[in-house]
């Protein structure tokens, strides 16, 4: 799931790369995953057919992952 910085309801804002975040659901880290990178540059990634959506979206970090490989 992905945050805004401000609260919105019922109007209309811009948002930028740097307003979007979330959290690494294994420690809890907050994530700006589109700040060095626009969202559709990141959208780009995937193959045209696939069904991409931002609310069953997860993110981990960078730390958590490497944890994980090492586990594996």
């Amino acid at each position: 799931m992905f945050f805004i910085k401000d609260a919105v309801t019922g109007r209309e804002v811009e948002l930028w790369e740097e307003d979007i975040y979330t959290y690494c659901p294994e420690c809890g880290k907050r994530l700006y995953p589109f700040k060095d990178m626009g969202i559709q540059e990141f959208l780009d990634g995937f193959p045209e057919d696939y069904n991409f959506e931002f609310i069953s979206t997860t993110l981990i970090c960078e730390d958590c992952t490497k944890k994980i490989k090492e586990v594996e």
